[in-house]
């Protein structure tokens, strides 16, 4: 009864400063067994939901991520990649719902993204694409250029795998013409995925734009689009290759 008690509360209820501050040790208990869903649960996900309190308490000051046993410290450390998925993502939607987000907020939650990182070294390949596989939501609200910089190195280290898609390259786009290098190196480790070109003909404007930024600037970047280009030929798109005579 206690534990259906706890898990209605982390589901139905938002996050309350002094509500958190007088149930810390609930929390602390909880982040040691974070994944404790069991199938046929009757909650949605009480998981997504202990991850979303966990960062905005974070987020707020009111956990330590520089204490080894500070909540959030254990909360980054015992969840499983699922779960670590969902405090990406409810980072990430929590972002786009602010319209502006307070720069000391940013830094803590970019230093949170840093420890994720480091623990997700320990992981395993296929672990890693879970726990990184939802920064797309992230990165398209985050600051910059530490979003397209995190990207890279969150694509590095899932093998291109990223979503969602339909966020990421539009965004990029948007990103092209003040980062060329940056989003050409991220669309190339995109198109690595099969599942890149889902999406190809729906985001065909965006990634010309994208390419073309790279043209522009030469360099690795206009090799990155030429290594895109021939990804998509091969996959029967030609949409593009008027931007590629003679390469």
């Amino acid at each position: 009864m206690r534990l259906a008690a706890w898990r209605a509360y982390l589901v139905y209820n938002k996050v309350y400063n002094e509500t958190y501050l007088l149930l810390r040790k609930h929390y602390d208990t909880a982040v040691e067994f974070a994944g404790f869903t069991t199938p046929g649960d009757r909650f949605s996900n009480p998981e997504r939901a202990l991850a979303s309190h966990v960062t905005t308490a974070f987020a707020r000051g009111l956990e330590d991520l520089g204490e080894p046993t500070s909540v959030i410290s254990k909360f980054i450390n015992n969840a499983p990649p699922t779960v670590i998925s969902d405090a990406i993502s409810s980072v990430g939607r929590s972002l786009h719902r602010d319209a502006v987000v307070p720069a000391d907020i940013s830094e803590r939650l970019e230093c949170m993204f840093e420890a994720i990182i480091a623990r997700c070294d320990t992981l395993t390949f296929a672990q890693r694409e879970v726990a990184l596989g939802s920064f797309g939501w992230w990165f398209t609200a985050a600051r910059q250029p530490w979003g397209i910089g995190s990207l890279l190195r969150t694509l590095s280290a899932t093998g291109g795998t990223v979503e969602p898609m339909f966020r990421i390259v539009p965004k990029l786009a948007e990103l092209s013409q003040s980062y060329p290098f940056e989003a050409a190196k991220a669309l190339e480790m995109l198109s690595r995925g099969e599942s890149f070109f889902k999406f190809v003909y729906s985001n065909l404007a965006a990634i010309k734009t994208i390419l073309e930024s790279s043209v522009r600037a030469g360099g690795a970047a206009k090799r990155d689009a030429v290594r895109i280009n021939n990804r998509l030929m091969d996959w029967g798109s030609h949409d593009f290759a008027v931007l590629f005579r003679g390469y």
